[in-house]
């Protein structure tokens, strides 16, 4: 018997990732009170080894090994962004001009405080739809590269006290 993770990906997640390989976009979020496990469902304490079971590391596993499977006959564009919506704001935790992140090559990443942080917007387009202006789009070509930006990103999610946990988002 799988991991409750594995049958959260496996009923509602990997369909997504399918309908990726036809052409759809996708989002997976998740929504709830603060020490409630988002962050561990998630899987954003990734670290690029086998999966823990988190739901972004099941799906970027699964995205490149079927990439590897079809590269031959497609050509294959990935992009990755990582937003936090906090208190009705959108912040982008990919920003390389955020405070929050070090300037220095190899350098641990800090925390960030509320302050440190610009909003990003979110617009409706004629032919986008709904778009977070200025959101970072990096490009990723290996399930590496993705998890560098799972943890840059995880590193830049806010942290706030509360009754229930002192370490949660």
């Amino acid at each position: 018997m799988g991991s409750p993770c594995s049958a959260l990906y496996d009923d509602c997640v990997a369909p997504l990732v399918d309908a990726l390989f036809h052409g759809y976009n996708a989002t997976v979020l998740t929504y709830g009170q603060t020490g409630s496990g988002k962050m561990y469902t998630m899987g954003t304490k990734y670290t690029g080894g086998e999966s823990n079971g988190g739901i972004i590391p099941k799906a970027m596993e699964s995205i490149f090994r079927r990439v590897e499977v079809m590269k031959d006959s497609a050509k294959f564009f990935s992009k990755v962004s990582f937003i936090e919506i906090l208190e009705d704001k959108v912040f982008d935790l990919l920003d390389p001009n955020s405070s929050v992140f070090s300037k220095a090559e190899g350098a641990s990443f800090a925390k960030p405080t509320m302050h440190a942080r610009v909003p990003i917007q979110i617009r409706e387009t004629v032919n986008e739809g709904i778009t977070l202006v200025g959101v970072t789009k990096a490009e990723v070509m290996t399930k590496e590269e993705m998890a560098t930006h799972l943890s840059r990103g995880s590193h830049s999610c806010a942290t706030k006290s509360t009754n229930m946990n002192s370490q949660s988002s």
